[in-house]
């Protein structure tokens, strides 16, 4: 019955056409290559429909006499869009949940009450005789009845899907009206548990096909590029409701007719040194089939894809996967992503080096195929499938049943659809290279009939599922192996890696499916370092492109909330925000750190001379060219400018650049790689990637005193210590300079340390520095003692130490305050860790300045944020930054804004005046400049809720505990027990 559909695992399509090619027909006299609104034979039904608004599905009959056309709409609501995101209106609340389920997991039941919504949209249309209509609807989220004036015409389900409806005989001349019951849950509910906001809705677009009534109903076009790649076959299998004859003409990527002629039947065409696709040069023969008044045309994008000695070969070239996973997703319309939406992100992605996309975890809008194989990215397609929440039970984690629906014969049905519908809608897309089985499903027999599926239909298909692993064979004990072409792992340790792929008993190429995670995206390099050249290792896709999360603000003010902020619940709080951009598609620090790692060359330097290498497999640089510089502190010496880069695929080049010399100054030579030509993507000019090397390390310049005596008065709780204008005040009690002045003004009220910082998402060790009460230590000066005291030397020195109330002192040091003429101070300090005290999450000075310091200027690795585990994508030079603009605002604060390695920096105000710091070593701090301070960032649950400090708090750290995996890489933990350090600090004239 009608009423239970959406509860039944047996209807899980009522009405529906089989699985089909997605292609649009257009008129004889059309351009079929144009978008597809403007196709003649397609009816746009997008736009705003009458809606209403249902808090339990039950409630209606929905086989009762005058239903729907008697159940009246309020209110109206857009299509594509998802109800949820209309805020404010009552009609439920997004959820944003990682993996549970957000009702019971007891499948195939689903709760009592479900809230369920009613589209209705009149449309006038006149019929023609001979022809047929079908409406499609692309993504309706998770299910849907449709009913055409007044007659239920059909069920569906699998919302990232087409599903498509003759409505031929539905249909009259006039008025037509068109009615939709969205359920928001579904038995398919229990297969769509991705990690994402929970929506509802129509949120792809609808249209009316009008079609003739032996149209072209489906078609297979099967290209088989021979071992040589010197011959290519392309075979088409068309599929007419009746026997048909019709035309049809082949187009080579430049336009010219290939090919031509008539039949009635399946078709093969013969081509002689045919032009093969790849990512780097994304080139497509044209199909076109005329057939009786519709013109069609199809992208045929020739490839030879296959597995040999462990080893994935493209077009007879072993291939890198520089990967992404994306979600559909857009912070004012939810699922719904318009052309735009998809071709910025593409866009994005193409300046980022990216040339590969994993659908996490649905197969996208039908049209995203065209883009992605025009502009040149492979893609991992991926059936709507996700059971996650299956292996939870009472807070532990059961192995066996995490596979339950993926085992269970009854749930047979409905993950061969969801395999059938992904794969029989994008089958002729050469872009695709793997068809994936879904995600975190556990795995069981119902995966392996889906893989069976499609290798069925498209012999030598590569078959991707992350589960049909070695581990998870133990684990369950059943042998899954034969499902996954490819070795597929999540988030793998590096000495997994490493052991995987030096086991020569491991036939599958490597392929990382999720790798590292955005919160933690300086870790890119690392795994490709050692495994670049290694040809088992296939590549990988980071986790994820884009923050999801909900924009209740304006579009030129965004305010943004993620999981929980609605009262939802279950939720997974924050744990969306983990993009390489931001919402509005500005880059993340972790975007650049992506770039660099995918850049498309490696450069080396030795004695003069630079050597670059092309990493591309099919084209070479030429598309490219680099210019130098030579900086000495900074400032830029000398500098030069290539012409195209003519390297060959896989070759290197060497340019000699500068006569090798011993430099006196701190001095980087540094390569810029860059467009020789504006593209659909990236002007002229635009930074592909780039290369630095340090010729001479050492220390910043000293400070160059103004001169002046020095003077010290005391009093009973203060010493002042005076140089012409500048003046420090030292508080006896505290042991800490409590103002410096000069020309007037006050220029720090404060100079303090600082051992607490706030975290990142997801750091290891952010619990353990609050059980240590970090947040809280304060210091205790025991001592001070003036050990120095003459016109040329002033010094002061402490006995302190830091900790919280109810514990221990975790550090103890000796500050030495060291003033010298013209206003300088050096600040050494030797400290020594408490034996059982966890690292430390950062030591250093605080400086609290007036907010008017807002200019900061430093020499170290910029200019986005980088620390000692995420400044591989920055460089060391001289950059100008403000306090405002160098804060970073992720949706939920976390520790940012510092640069790593510092060797110089300076914070004036407008009129010039302020402080400058440098290192006594080489070494370098680390620093940063900004308004907010630890306890505010940490203690915010979202940006907007940060106010500002009237102050800029200026930190110069001797180290930072890594935001995240500090064991992955030496340097990254602050693990010293004894450490010291010695930074200058001086007016700036």
């Amino acid at each position: 019955m009608p009423e239970r559909y959406y509860r039944s695992l047996e209807e899980l399509h009522i009405g529906c056409e089989k699985p089909r090619a997605y292609f649009i027909p257009f008129a004889q006299d059309q351009d079929p290559t144009l978008p597809r609104e403007k196709s003649a034979l397609l009816t746009d039904l997008c736009g705003e429909w009458d809606f209403a608004y249902f808090e339990n599905r039950e409630k209606l009959d929905i086989e009762a006499e005058g239903f729907p056309s008697d159940v009246c709409c309020p209110d109206s609501m857009t299509v594509p869009f998802c109800w949820q995101m209309k805020l404010g209106r009552g009609y439920d609340v997004p959820n944003y949940i990682n993996q549970d389920y957000p009702f019971p997991v007891d499948p195939p039941h689903l709760p009592d009450v479900i809230p369920c919504a009613l589209y209705r949209r009149t449309l006038d249309f006149t019929k023609k005789p001979g022809k047929r209509y079908y409406i499609n609807f692309e993504g309706v989220a998770p299910c849907f009845y449709l009913w055409v004036n007044g007659a239920f015409t059909g069920f569906s389900q699998v919302s990232h899907c087409t599903s498509e409806f003759d409505i031929t005989a539905a249909l009259t001349d006039g008025e037509n009206t068109f009615e939709v019951l969205v359920v928001k849950h579904c038995v398919g509910s229990y297969l769509e548990d991705q990690d994402f906001f929970r929506l509802s809705g129509i949120f792809r677009e609808v249209y009316i096909l009008e079609r003739d009534e032996n149209c072209l109903r489906d078609i297979f076009i099967r290209p088989e590029v021979s071992e040589t790649l010197d011959s290519a076959e392309i075979n088409v299998l068309p599929e007419f409701r009746d026997s048909a004859s019709f035309e049809w003409r082949l187009l080579t990527p430049g336009g010219e007719t290939a090919d031509r002629g008539k039949s009635d039947g399946d078709f093969c065409i013969r081509l002689s040194s045919p032009v093969l696709w790849n990512p780097e040069e994304p080139a497509s023969y044209s199909l076109e089939i005329l057939a009786g008044d519709e013109r069609i045309s199809f992208a045929v994008a020739l490839k030879r894809l296959e597995i040999k000695n462990r080893t994935l070969l493209l077009n007879g070239q072993k291939i890198k996967l520089r990967g992404v996973n994306r979600h559909d997703s857009h912070p004012e319309t939810g699922y719904a992503v318009t052309v735009a939406d998809m071709m910025n992100d593409l866009y994005i992605l193409k300046r980022g080096n990216v040339n590969t996309i994993r659908t996490s975890h649905y197969p996208n809008d039908p049209r995203f195929l065209d883009m992605c194989e025009r502009l040149g990215f492979m893609l991992i397609d991926e059936a709507d499938l996700e059971t996650h929440g299956m292996g939870y039970n009472y807070g532990d984690w059961y192995w066996d049943y995490w596979s339950f629906l993926s085992d269970s014969p009854d749930w047979r049905e409905a993950y061969l659809d969801r395999a059938q519908r992904l794969f029989e809608r994008d089958k002729n897309h050469g872009c695709v290279i793997m068809w994936s089985l879904g995600n975190e499903s556990g795995c069981g027999e119902n995966h392996r009939q889906m893989a069976n599926y499609i290798r069925s239909r498209m012999p030598g298909a590569l078959i991707h599922y992350e589960n049909a692993r070695l581990e998870y064979q133990e684990r369950v004990g059943k042998d899954f192996t034969d499902i996954s072409d490819v070795e597929s792992r999540m988030y793998a340790s590096l000495d997994y890696l490493r052991e995987y792929l030096d086991d020569p008993e491991h036939t599958k190429p490597f392929f990382y499916c999720e790798y590292v995670d955005s919160n933690s995206t300086g870790d890119i390099p690392l795994y490709w370092k050692d495994f670049e050249d290694r040809d088992n290792y296939c590549g990988g896709c980071v986790w994820e492109f884009c923050d999801h999360a909900v924009n209740i603000g304006s579009r030129e003010k965004p305010v943004y909330r993620y999981g929980g902020d609605f009262g939802d619940r279950p939720n997974d709080g924050a744990f969306c925000a983990d993009g390489l951009v931001f919402p509005d598609r500005s880059p993340r620090p972790g975007w650049y750190d992506m770039k660099i790692t995918y850049q498309p060359f490696d450069v080396s330097y030795e004695n003069g001379k630079i050597r670059i290498r092309n990493k591309r497999f099919f084209r070479d640089l030429s598309d490219l060219y680099f210019e130098w510089t030579v900086e000495e502190n900074g400032r830029v010496t000398s500098s030069g400018r290539s012409g195209k880069l003519e390297i060959a695929p896989r070759s290197v080049k060497e340019y000699k650049l500068i006569e090798p010399k011993e430099y006196a100054a701190f001095t980087t030579l540094n390569i810029s790689v860059r467009r020789a030509a504006d593209t659909e993507w990236a002007d002229e000019g635009f930074e592909t990637g780039f290369a630095q090397f340090i010729l001479k390390n050492c220390a910043a310049p000293e400070f160059k005193p103004r001169g002046g005596g020095l003077t010290l008065d005391e009093t009973h709780g203060e010493l002042r210590i005076r140089s012409g204008e500048i003046e420090y005040v030292f508080d006896k009690n505290t042991g800490l300079v409590t103002s410096v002045s000069g020309n007037g003004k006050t220029l720090c009220s404060r100079i303090g340390f600082n051992l607490f910082r706030a975290t990142s998402y997801g750091n290891a060790l952010a619990g353990v520095w609050k059980r240590a009460r970090y947040d809280e230590a304060k210091q205790k000066t025991y001592s001070y003692e003036l050990i120095g005291n003459s016109p040329e030397r002033i010094v002061i020195s402490t006995d302190i130490s830091f900790a919280a109330a109810a514990m221990p002192p975790a550090l103890r040091a000796t500050a030495v305050y060291t003033f010298t003429p013209g206003g300088a101070l050096n600040v050494s300090v030797s400290g020594k860790r408490t034996e059982n005290a966890p690292p430390l999450p950062r030591f250093g000075l605080e400086l609290t300045m007036p907010k008017s310091f807002e200019n900061a200027e430093y020499l170290g690795y910029g200019p986005q944020e980088s620390y000692s585990d995420m400044h591989g994508a920055s460089r060391i030079s001289l950059f100008a930054q403000t306090a405002t603009d160098s804060f970073v605002h992720f949706i939920r604060p976390q520790e940012c804004a510092s640069h790593y390695a510092v060797k110089y920096a300076s914070v004036t105000d407008g009129d010039g005046s302020g402080l400058k710091f440098r290192d006594t070593g080489d070494k370098g701090f680390c620093f940063k400049a900004i308004h907010f301070n630890d306890i505010q960032i940490s203690s915010a649950a979202h940006d907007d809720e940060l106010e500002e400090l009237d102050a800029t708090l200026v930190s110069l750290d001797y180290k930072m505990h890594a935001n995240n995996q500090a064991k992955l890489d030496p340097g990254r933990a602050f693990d010293e027990t004894e450490f010291s350090f010695s930074y200058d600090i001086m007016p700036v004239e």
